[in-house]
């Protein structure tokens, strides 16, 4: 919905973000209207930044809304960007978490990779079965829809499949996070099942 001027020019409304288990954003609410001042005040770690960056759209929230003249900052994340402007306090990357979270999403695909072609006679199965689950894949980490606009029993789901755990884990990385536990747990699980699956249907010939 475009914005009018019966409505806020931003409005958040229950805005939860957690990062490995831990709440950095519990249920914020506020709304601005055109031409008002307006200012978050808290201690350090009270998720100021992560609220706002979640206004400007860089990152997604976990449930909640988030409305910017009427626009979802990240499904319409171009769109809000020619309306809002913003200085960043920092944004840096946190290479050593990136780097671990890469290497995972690296060898779960390798891995899933290694599963296709085990339990596939020929090229042409290989790439059938490869078109079939590149799709879904990319559905769960998040391509075709944000996760933050999945109904909540989806949204937590994806978290659990490996592209799924892999986006967020990067996603978490590149904000200048380190990634949530959870995600590269799922990740090495998914990766030590995949390659132990892929060794026991592999046919040697």
């Amino acid at each position: 919905m475009p914005h009018t001027s019966s409505t806020p020019v931003i409005e958040v409304m229950d805005l939860h973000k957690s990062y490995g288990g831990r709440n950095v954003v519990d249920g914020v609410s506020f709304t601005v209207e055109e031409g008002e001042i307006f200012g978050i005040l808290g201690p350090n770690g009270a998720g100021k930044t992560t609220t706002v960056e979640c206004v400007e759209g860089l990152r997604v929230p976990d449930t909640g809304r988030v409305r910017v003249a009427g626009l979802d900052p990240v499904a319409e994340h171009e769109a809000t960007r020619r309306v809002l402007g913003a200085q960043l306090q920092e944004s840096e990357l946190q290479p050593f978490g990136y780097a671990v979270a890469l290497v995972l999403a690296v060898l779960v695909a390798l891995a899933l990779g290694a599963v296709i072609s085990a339990v596939s006679r020929t090229t042409k199965i290989s790439a059938a079965i490869g078109s079939a689950v590149f799709f879904p894949a990319m559905f769960c980490a998040g391509v075709w829809m944000p996760v933050q606009t999945m109904p909540d029993v989806l949204a937590r789901s994806v978290g659990y499949t490996p592209f799924g755990a892999a986006a967020q884990a990067l996603n978490e990385a590149a904000a200048g996070d380190w990634p949530g536990w959870d995600h590269l747990g799922v990740l090495a699980a998914w990766t030590v099942l995949l390659t132990f699956a892929a060794s026991r249907w592999f046919r040697w010939e």
